[in-house]
C-alpha cells in the first residue's frame, strides 16, 4: 500500500493546483473577452486579484481540514470503513457543504438561477469532492488488496 502522503497529494493538492490555475485562467479570459466589470470602487483587475486570493485561501483551508486523513495510520481507524471515511472527509466535507448551502441560500433569495457566482462556487468545490471521494475509494481498494 502507498503512503498516505501520496493519497493526500492526489486527494487535495492536485485539485488545489487545478482549481487555482483554472480560476486564474478563467479570470484572465473573462477580463479579456467578457463585458468589463464596472464599479465605482473596483476594476476588473482588482476582482481577479481578490478572487485569486479567495481561491488560494479556500485551497489552503481545505488542505488543512483534510489533514485528519492521516489518522488512517492508526489501525483501529483504518480497519473500519466508517471511521476511515470520517477521518478522510468529515472536516473538509463540512466546509464544502457550508459553502454550497450558503450559495444555495443566495440563489433562492436573490438570483433564482445559476450565474457567474455559481460557476465560481462549483469550480471551487467540485474538484475537492471528486478528489476526496475518488482517492478514498482507491485507498480502500488498495487497503483491501494489501490484506
Amino acid at each position: 500500500m502507498k503512503s498516505l502522503e501520496s493519497y493526500y497529494k492526489k486527494a487535495v493538492i492536485l485539485p488545489s493546483i487545478i482549481v487555482i490555475l483554472s480560476s486564474i485562467a478563467y479570470g484572465i479570459w473573462e477580463n479579456l473577452y467578457e463585458e468589463k466589470f464596472k464599479s465605482e470602487w473596483l476594476d476588473a483587475n482588482a476582482i481577479l486579484e481578490i478572487s485569486t486570493v479567495v481561491v488560494i485561501a479556500n485551497a489552503l483551508f481545505i488542505c488543512i481540514l483534510t489533514l485528519p486523513l492521516f489518522l488512517n495510520n492508526v489501525a483501529e481507524i483504518r480497519k473500519s470503513i466508517i471511521t476511515s471515511l470520517l477521518a478522510w472527509c468529515l472536516c473538509p466535507g463540512i466546509w464544502i457543504v457550508f459553502i454550497l448551502r450558503t450559495h444555495y441560500q443566495y440563489l433562492v433569495h436573490h438570483s433564482y438561477r445559476l450565474d457567474r457566482e455559481s460557476v465560481f462556487v462549483l469550480s471551487n468545490t467540485l474538484p475537492y469532492i471528486i478528489g476526496l471521494v475518488w482517492v478514498f475509494l482507491i485507498f480502500r481498494k488498495d487497503l483491501n488488496a494489501a490484506e
